[in-house]
């Protein structure tokens, strides 16, 4: 019997690791976890987001996108790496509900679904000039 319990215990701590991040990733995350409002038109440009863009490989931006605290901005470091399997991750959070707060950075602010920002995301990158979108893109 107690062969079974520990035998479970290692098991379940095995499970339980998952990816691991190093110190410098959490330092970023830890940081971008802070924020409390996102600014998508210039997400790219946010200093935080730029430490953790440069501090994260793809599969600690995969990961990422689990984090309830930083999943938006690993979803757009995941498109700025142009990671050719972006859709599917859109498509696992497409039914993602939980709202951030966000800002054009002047006086408007609101908030927004996650799903909805991402879509967005997505879109924004594939928009013709006039702002249509460009033949086969997700629209919602």
């Amino acid at each position: 019997m107690k062969r079974v319990i520990i035998s479970i215990f290692i098991i379940a701590s095995i499970l339980s690791c998952g990816h691991q991040l190093n110190s410098k990733v959490e330092e970023a995350v830890h940081i971008i976890s802070k924020e409390k409002v996102v600014y998508p038109s210039w997400a790219t440009e946010n200093e935080a987001f730029q430490n953790l863009y440069k501090q994260t490989s793809l599969e600690d931006l995969l990961y990422l996108t689990e984090n309830v605290y930083v999943r938006y901005y690993a979803f757009i470091g995941l498109r700025e790496k142009n990671y050719s399997k972006i859709l599917d991750i859109y498509n696992k959070h497409k039914n993602d509900f939980e709202e951030m707060s966000t800002s054009n950075g002047a006086c408007l602010g609101g908030s927004f679904e996650i799903r909805l920002l991402m879509l967005t995301a997505l879109n924004s990158e594939n928009q013709n000039i006039n702002g249509s979108l460009k033949p086969n893109m997700i629209n919602f």
